[in-house]
């Protein structure tokens, strides 16, 4: 468990880096940010209005407290108001009208004056470019780690002053503090002996493959990936290699077209040890998904690590949530929705 060690000190080192980068820079009104393709780019502060095509960097801005700043947003899972969550609903009432996804239109979004426009480094590499030659201010983001997501927390608090960079530094605080709870759990247990695990995508046959932050957040937890040996994204599965792998426990996200229970149902999945013994979990949401590089990603880990060593927490992983989206999105969990999680 070395790694999760190294992960909280690399963790705060950065976090250090950039309050010290950015209290010089805000000086000047200009803070100086180096986006994901290695370009240093100056961004007047504060900045007011934000264009965000980005459906994981979107909820940066909430968590921040600066959700009032995004003019137009992407969200991730969410491409209709009826797939909204009921707490991103609550504290973006005008969701409706911010709301966009699919190819960004750049004559759309220059009309809008946005002072920052955040995009996806790889999906939006030619928008970005387009956007910069017509004089639009474009920050590549690309988040696939658990070390860049207090990174970009940070990075983006810089744009807006003193609030948002308290909040972020706190952000850094409560992942580094759950990480080293996290870590006693499984310290000293052998990796042969932790739970082999299983984390499914939209359909039953797709798997997440070794290059995705899933993996990070199985390792995290205390298990071992099963099928982490592919490289690259969602992988397609025969059933049969499911079998072979016969992990101890399944993940279903929250955006999945079926339920742990259709498993549990289906004669063809009766030989995994996972459906046997009743270890199919869909992980929760609130308002990003929990296995992407949104902030609330912690929440994910936390969430594992639970199911994958019941009753061995120092935490509660229900108390840690309401802890979390009281502080980073001013929303007040309803008892019920926790217990309905359990």
């Amino acid at each position: 468990m070395a790694r999760v060690r190294k992960t909280a000190r690399l963790l705060g080192i950065a976090i250090a880096a950039m309050l010290l980068s950015s209290s010089i820079a805000l000086i000047a009104d200009t803070v100086n940010v180096d986006d994901a393709s290695g370009v240093e780019i100056a961004i007047e502060a504060p900045v007011e209005r934000v264009v965000s095509i980005y459906g994981i960097g979107t909820y940066y801005f909430y968590a921040l407290g600066q959700g009032d700043r995004v003019i137009q947003g992407g969200y991730i899972g969410v491409k209709t108001l009826a797939q909204a969550p009921p707490p991103l609903l609550s504290i973006e009432p005008a969701l409706a009208e911010k709301m966009t996804f699919g190819v960004p239109n750049l004559e759309a979004i220059a009309a809008v004056s946005p002072d920052l426009i955040v995009v996806d480094a790889t999906r939006h590499a030619e928008f970005a470019e387009l956007a910069e030659q017509v004089g639009l201010v474009v920050l590549r983001q690309k988040l696939e780690t658990p070390e860049s997501i207090p990174q970009a927390m940070m990075q983006l608090a810089n744009l807006f002053g003193d609030d948002a960079v308290t909040r972020a530094s706190e952000y850094g605080d409560f992942v580094d503090r759950l990480l080293t709870s996290i870590e006693r759990v499984s310290m000293g247990i052998a990796p042969e002996d932790r739970p082999s695990v299983l984390f499914l995508g939209s359909t039953p046959q797709r798997v997440a493959s070794g290059d995705m932050l899933q993996r990070r957040m199985i390792e995290l937890a205390g298990g071992t990936c099963v099928s982490c040996e592919a490289i690259g994204g969602w992988s397609d599965v025969d059933l049969e290699q499911i079998i072979v792998w016969n992990p101890d426990v399944m993940i279903v996200p929250a955006y999945a077209g079926f339920e742990p229970q259709d498993l549990a149902a289906d004669p063809d999945w009766a030989p995994l040890e996972a459906v046997q013994s009743g270890r199919v979990y869909k992980m929760p949401r609130v308002m990003g998904p929990w296995d992407t590089a949104v902030p609330d990603f912690i929440l994910g880990v936390l969430w594992m690590s639970d199911r994958f060593y019941p009753g061995a927490a120092e935490f509660d992983w229900a108390t840690e949530t309401a802890i979390f989206y009281d502080r980073f999105y001013d929303i007040d969990l309803t008892a019920e929705w926790l217990s309905a999680s359990e």
